[in-house]
């Protein structure tokens, strides 16, 4: 605890002398104002634009009007700028940048010219955030330097489980070369859709990928899957799941309980649930969670854990006798269904659920004396293992046994049915990695070393790395600019992929080791998976990965080492 708290203390300057402390606040202080400036830009700057009726696509309309309520296009035309509106003219249309219309269109528009028009718009709506992000990169830089750093890279990747910047750049280096030969061969075969579809050769442009991967999937067997998983997959019946699998997992009771009045903090019906963890031998309270599940005004709207009290130990001085305080978390999610009824929910929005889960369970079940090393406050390319250790927990024909029943009948999910949800799950995997390795990479760039911080181009390094890996970029975007991720996971987004690579060695070893225990959810799993989760921060977590592992050292950062 003392050498966490050095850490800390010297990353904010408290070693240096008192002109050198002033320094290094005035720049904490403007990096904040940056900060918040680039959030502030992506949550009001919502563009509205407009475009004709397409040539390109015979039945649009029908198509556009199955996708989108009448009365929420009124709305949106009744709220755009005049001139925005005479574009689209009577028989045009009207749209914002917001998700809900550009990710539907991207997707599943025929119309190459609507799928153009609409990933240009969504992809230059933050104009004022290349200017604040060339600022925040010089202050950030600066920061670093003052506090004796290379680049602000190395000072924020320094208490990662990477340790340095080098080791970053060859794990990256390692997904691309593992991975670049599949994303090569799932692009090849979008490419000959493509040229099937519009009857000429036209390289994959941004606005393609998308659609042309809606495409395939809708070619593949059973494409109706989704539609038909989710028919097993109501909100109760997820929720079941996760109790079950903590029980067989930690031998722990996940209690629902009501609400106090003082509890709740919305009255929409069935939106809240409250659980009380207890220990089936003791019957000691472990922690509380609320599931706060459905979308509605004003909320929060994206997924995330959030942890309300931190579990720790202390001394009190009344009882004169060392008492534990107990973690009390949230999971905050937004799921598409009516919270009036046990609605369906797609297989991803279980993913999701599982994702959250993991890290609130991360919080719960960690023992920690201190509360500053509780749960997930560590190191961000550790704290993201259990979350995604949980996904592949979720998937598995065995897990979704104990849960999956059809809404109407009650029948239990088949092994078919499962079988082809994994095979699906599988497409486009290269095409998901690399992408996700090339946002690192550019990550990386961004806040690496620089010889005058004051001119570095985010446009152009995005352009090149965009050609480094191969990947269609249209020139005059810049997505970047509105990619919260660059200002709250700056120079550590490649924790994503490092924690993903953990978790998935920990789910491989423990499906290996339960095949001679007839299942993967089991105690001894438990015991692993919870020798991961309850040292907190307290232990190096390379040593918590180790217990996952059953005793085996990870040493996937290695890889692509010279």
């Amino acid at each position: 605890m003392v050498v966490a708290l050095r850490v800390e203390f010297e990353r904010d300057g408290i070693h240096m002398d008192e002109k050198g402390r002033g320094d290094v606040m005035g720049r904490k202080g403007r990096i904040t104002e940056l900060e918040t400036a680039f959030q502030q830009n992506i949550v009001n700057q919502r563009k509205f634009y407009g475009f004709g009726r397409p040539s390109d696509d015979e039945g649009f309309g029908g198509r556009f009007a199955r996708m989108f309520p009448q009365e929420v296009m009124d709305h949106v035309r009744a709220s755009a700028p005049r001139e925005v509106a005479s574009v689209a003219g009577q028989d045009g249309y009207v749209l914002t940048t917001d998700t809900y219309f550009t990710s539907s269109l991207l997707k599943h528009s025929r119309s190459a010219s609507v799928r153009e028009t609409v990933y240009r718009e969504s992809n230059t709506v933050c104009p004022n955030n290349i200017d604040v992000l060339q600022s925040l990169i010089h202050e950030r830089d600066g920061l670093a330097k003052v506090l004796g750093h290379n680049s602000y890279g190395e000072k924020m990747v320094v208490d990662k489980m990477a340790g340095t910047t080098d080791t970053v750049t060859n794990f990256l280096q390692s997904v691309k070369k593992r991975h670049m030969a599949k994303y090569n061969e799932e692009m090849g075969a979008l490419q000959r859709i493509k040229e099937k579809d519009t009857g000429s050769y036209a390289p994959l442009e941004p606005w393609d990928t998308q659609y042309y991967m809606n495409l395939y999937r809708q070619q593949m067997p059973m494409a109706h899957l989704g539609a038909d998983l989710s028919e097993y997959l109501t909100v109760d019946n997820v929720l079941n799941g996760l109790k079950a699998v903590v029980e067989k997992l930690f031998d722990i009771d996940m209690r629902e309980e009501e609400f106090k009045e003082s509890e709740a903090w919305t009255t929409v019906d069935g939106g809240i649930k409250k659980f009380v963890f207890y220990d089936c031998t003791s019957g000691d309270e472990i922690g509380t969670l609320y599931f706060d599940l459905f979308p509605r005004d004003n909320k929060y709207t994206h997924a995330a854990h959030f942890t309300v009290r931190c579990g720790c130990s202390f001394y009190d001085d009344l009882a004169s006798t060392v008492t534990t305080q107990t973690p009390i978390v949230t999971v905050v999610v937004n799921l598409g269904v009516d919270p009036s009824n046990s609605g369906s929910i797609y297989f991803a929005e279980c993913e999701t659920l599982a994702h959250e889960f993991g890290h609130a369970l991360h919080s719960l079940l960690s023992r920690t004396r201190f509360q500053h090393l509780s749960g997930t406050r560590g190191p961000t390319d550790f704290v993201e293992i259990p979350s995604h250790l949980f996904e592949y927990l979720i998937a598995e024909k065995e897990t979704l046994s104990l849960f999956a029943s059809h809404r109407v009948t009650g029948e239990p999910v088949s092994d078919d049915l499962v079988d082809m949800m994994k095979l699906n799950k599988g497409e486009f995997t290269g095409i998901d990695t690399i992408t996700q390795a090339m946002y690192a990479d550019f990550d990386q760039r961004l806040f690496g070393r620089h010889v005058d911080a004051r001119s570095v181009d985010s446009a152009a390094i995005l352009g090149r790395v965009h050609e480094n890996y191969c990947m269609p970029y249209a020139t005059g975007t810049h997505w970047h600019s509105a990619f919260g991720h660059v200002n709250t996971y700056g120079s550590v987004y490649y924790s994503y992929l490092w924690a993903q690579s953990i978790a998935k060695d920990i789910f491989t070893s423990l499906e290996k080791e339960g095949e001679g225990r007839g299942g993967i959810i089991n105690k001894e799993s438990g015991r692993r998976i919870g020798g991961l989760l309850s040292p907190g921060s307290s232990k190096e977590p390379f040593e918590t990965v180790k217990i996952a592992l059953g005793g085996k050292d990870w040493t996937g950062h290695r890889v692509g080492e010279k």
